[in-house]
């Protein structure tokens, strides 16, 4: 029997479709007709993503793909016909095919995760950041006050200009989509520090509709009402979240009053593709991913991968201290129950501000203990090497903290 139909079984007193339990959507990874097997997706997993489909499958193809295409049941067969269809008619094999050459996704494109590297001074860190709170505001998913927060790069700060420019340049469609600075507002949410972490080993990502797919209303809708323009960006989990979190699965984000500085579809798209490739990829299509996008990215050898786990982990250690930094710098707010009278003086620079940076600091430190506790007694997530990597920093930051 043809594994793309769904077969069909008896049940008194009615026939009903046995639904395939995995979905798997492939791409054609060369002209000759190679195609990977490059997502296999859960059936039941698809209401948690979407209420149409096909429509979210032939979005995933084209986030990865990189170019406009259809969905067909077999490679050489006709475009489906229905993508309004539900999941009930869901069959076990898709394949996204394009008239056009493939702009493939980076999937590292959102590792690597530092500090203040590659060339760039604190200072343009500093502007990044004051540019996010004044234009956010709020935490987008939670408002949690600026304190609480940090200006969160959606591509990495790591990847530096030269990165950036390229990966808009490929991807974009428009000229309004490039992107030269890595530092531009457009690259950025103001994201509570949990929510920044998730961000960072890919366990979320922000799903914008309307998009080359999908309408607002083929997403499920956001348990929290967000007022604003027409349009969504979408928080969605890739693993199970922490139970600390209290921003549901489809909370749509806070749009601000300055949507030219919003994020564009060429940056959330390859951060959804990054994470979905995480989440449903195959080993594989990750290996072929990375070789075929390897001298598009990083061909004139001032790019480069991280060469190991190890130094992911280098890199997520100095991200925590970003953290520290940016909280100590988002904006001039007291903390909660402070003397807002405290930070007045002379050029706002008095004692009072002295110990109001203090207490900052040790609050900081006690945020990061707590997210300690909060992360040892939550559910298992991400894979094992992930899990492993997340342990050891959360070690050594516990025992910087303890030498303090």
């Amino acid at each position: 029997m043809d594994p793309s139909n769904p077969q069909l079984r008896d049940e008194s007193p009615l026939s009903v479709y046995n639904y395939p339990s995995i979905v798997h959507l492939w791409l054609k990874f060369t002209s000759e007709g190679d195609w990977i097997s490059t997502l296999s997706i859960p059936f039941e997993d698809f209401s948690d993503y979407t209420l149409r489909p096909l429509k979210w499958l032939r979005y995933l193809g084209f986030a990865i793909y990189g170019c406009q295409g259809v969905l067909k049941t077999s490679p050489d067969g006709p475009e489906v016909d229905d993508y309004l269809a539900g999941s009930e008619g869901l069959q076990e094999n898709y394949y996204y095919s394009s008239p056009d050459p493939p702009r493939f996704v980076d999937v590292e494109g959102i590792n690597d995760r530092t500090s203040d590297s590659l060339g760039h001074s604190h200072s343009s860190c500093d502007n990044f950041a004051d540019q996010i709170s004044t234009r956010d505001g709020t935490c987008v998913l939670t408002n949690a006050g600026r304190v609480l927060c940090n200006a969160a790069h959606l591509i990495p700060h790591s990847k530096g200009d030269a990165y950036i420019q390229r990966l808009t340049q490929t991807r974009g469609d428009v000229a309004e989509d490039r992107i030269d600075d890595i530092n531009d507002p457009r690259n950025g949410l103001l994201l509570a520090l949990s929510y920044h972490r998730e961000l960072c080993y890919k366990w979320l990502a922000f799903l914008k509709t309307p998009n080359f797919c999908l309408l607002p209303e083929d997403v499920p809708s956001s348990p929290g009402s967000v007022p604003g323009p027409s349009g969504r960006l979408t928080l969605q989990y890739f693993v199970v979240p922490d139970p600390t979190l209290i921003a549901s699965q489809n909370q749509d984000a806070r749009p601000t009053g300055d949507l030219t500085s919003w994020p564009p579809s060429v940056i959330t798209d390859v951060v959804y593709a990054c994470a979905v490739v995480q989440k449903w990829g195959s080993e594989d299509s990750k290996k072929r991913l990375q070789q075929v996008t390897h001298n598009t990215y990083y061909n004139d050898g001032t790019l480069h991968r991280a060469a190991s786990n190890k130094d992911r982990g280098i890199a997520q250690q100095t991200l925590d201290r970003q953290h520290r930094s940016e909280m100590r710098d988002l904006g001039n707010a007291p903390l909660p129950g402070s003397d807002e009278n405290q930070v007045t003086g002379m050029n706002g620079m008095g004692s009072g501000q002295s110990r109001l940076r203090s207490q900052r600091e040790k609050t900081d430190e006690i945020f990061d203990w707590i997210l300690h506790l909060w992360s040892s007694h939550a559910t298992p997530r991400g894979t094992q090497q992930q899990d492993q990597d997340l342990e050891d920093i959360k070690q050594k930051r516990v025992q910087e903290w303890l030498q303090t």
